[in-house]
């Protein structure tokens, strides 16, 4: 596998380093051989019937009888890349074959009910980190934001990121510079691509946009970066937004640990710098399937989902989260942890950063600035809850403080979610998902308001 350009020591982490904090959460094995792990996994996992295929998005719509379309986006790669050296083909320099795009997938949602009405109002949806479109419609009718948002008569598109398995996870695990991308590269390429390709199909001027965490990151990107985009959003909810970050927060170990985390990580970056090395060019194999579906990963992965989902008897939900096991993880690059580690080490919101002279070659910068977000100009609702620990209290501040541009400040609103256990992830996983997370966007949506604050005098 190749590596990445290495970074300064000044720079991000690199991402292996919390892979090995997670594999060993996910490792059922406790202190067992090799031959004894893979003989206590297969016991257990021998207990089921039938082979695991994870459902598809589009599967999860038609269940429910929802009028279901797929269609193939094309994106931009950012780069010109060697696919293989071949003779023949259209794309050749020489004997080599490249390419410069490739196809992400992403689905439509209408009320079967609705078809005849002409320009329903648009909703894009996007996903989080190792997740897909599936996130918005595993929960079925009563519990997936898809669902009830096309019952409200919303024109519903959920789209996925590159990198997961509806963005070229399969099709390029083999080919490296694929995967020299990140958050950065999803939000300039990614995000501008399926916007304009929904509202072109559509008909409409605007849509609404709905991110959840790396969706939020993404969005941010876009509008700071793009800022002809905010002509194009309505409004715009940030579920659970990460933009700015804490490092204590985001390693999430208790003080101790975190001092021992990051000495640790100070000594591989020293490392990394002197033998030119920063991040794996391919996807993160660990994150690239589901696999806590399995009885022999069950115990663990409610361990590590702890530290994100909460396990309170108000909002746990066995059933989702058993329904949410079958369809992540799906695929991450090694660069997009790496450049949320970098942000948080840092505590800035910008590209990812390399050593002066992969930087010059990159941006035409030494020294690359944060993302400017006072260009971002839409009304916004960050969608936040008291116990998420990725995008803590300290970082939403900060956000919104950044977030300063022209009128800013009447645009940004923000709403806690009315339950004090709620985490970063329940808002897929709750019980009462229809009154905590549900409505407050619905709300939202019609009036650029949740419940709470038109009751407000």
């Amino acid at each position: 596998m190749k590596f990445g350009a290495s970074q300064s020591m000044r720079s991000g982490v690199i991402s292996p380093v919390i892979l090995i904090v997670f594999f060993n959460l996910l490792d059922v094995c406790d202190g067992s051989s090799s031959s004894d792990c893979s003989n206590k996994k297969r016991k257990v996992d021998d207990v089921s019937s039938a082979p695991f295929r994870m459902p598809l998005t589009i599967e999860l719509i038609e269940k429910e009888n929802y009028d279901a379309q797929t269609h193939n986006v094309t994106v931009k790669v950012g780069k010109r890349i060697e696919i293989k050296q071949t003779k023949g083909s259209k794309n050749v320099d020489g004997e080599r074959e490249y390419m410069d795009q490739f196809k992400i997938q992403i689905f439509r949602i209408r009320d079967p009910k609705r078809l005849r009405i002409r320009k329903l109002p648009v909703v894009f949806l996007l996903h989080g980190l190792c997740g897909s479109s599936s996130d918005y419609v595993f929960g079925g009718k009563r519990d997936s934001l898809g669902f009830y948002l096309a019952d409200a008569g919303y024109d519903v598109w959920i789209g996925n990121f590159r990198g997961n398995y509806y963005g070229g996870l399969n099709h390029y695990k083999n080919l490296p510079d694929f995967w020299d991308f990140s958050f950065h590269e999803m939000g300039i390429y990614d995000l501008p691509a399926q916007i304009d390709f929904i509202l072109t199909t559509t008909g409409q001027k605007k849509l609404y946009y709905i991110g959840f965490s790396m969706g939020t990151t993404a969005s941010y990107v876009l509008l700071s970066q793009r800022p002809e985009y905010n002509k194009k959003i309505e409004r715009m909810i940030s579920m659970a937004p990460v933009a700015f970050m804490d490092r204590s927060h985001f390693t999430m170990f208790k003080t101790k640990a975190i001092a021992n985390y990051h000495a640790f990580a100070d000594d591989l970056m020293e490392l990394t710098h002197k033998i030119r090395l920063s991040y794996l060019l391919g996807p993160v194999e660990y994150f690239s399937v589901p696999k806590c579906y399995k009885a022999s990963y069950s115990k663990k992965c409610e361990k590590s989902f702890a530290l994100i989902a909460s396990t309170n008897e108000s909002i746990y939900n066995p059933e989702l989260r058993r329904e949410f096991y079958e369809i992540m993880p799906v695929g991450v690059s090694f660069k997009t942890i790496s450049h949320y580690l970098q942000v948080a080490r840092r505590g800035e919101f910008k590209p990812y950063t390399y050593y002066k002279s992969e930087n010059m070659r990159r941006y035409g910068l030494e020294k690359v600035g944060e993302y400017n977000l006072t260009k971002v100009n839409v009304p916004i609702l960050l969608l936040t809850a008291k116990k998420d620990i990725v995008g803590c209290d300290l970082m939403l501040g900060r956000l919104r403080a950044h977030l300063n541009g022209p009128g800013m400040e009447e645009k940004v609103k923000t709403h806690t979610v009315k339950n004090d256990q709620f985490m970063h992830t329940d808002y897929f996983l709750s019980k009462n998902l229809e009154e905590l997370v549900l409505k407050p966007v619905l709300s939202y949506l019609k009036y650029g308001n949740t419940a709470d604050d038109r009751k407000t005098p």
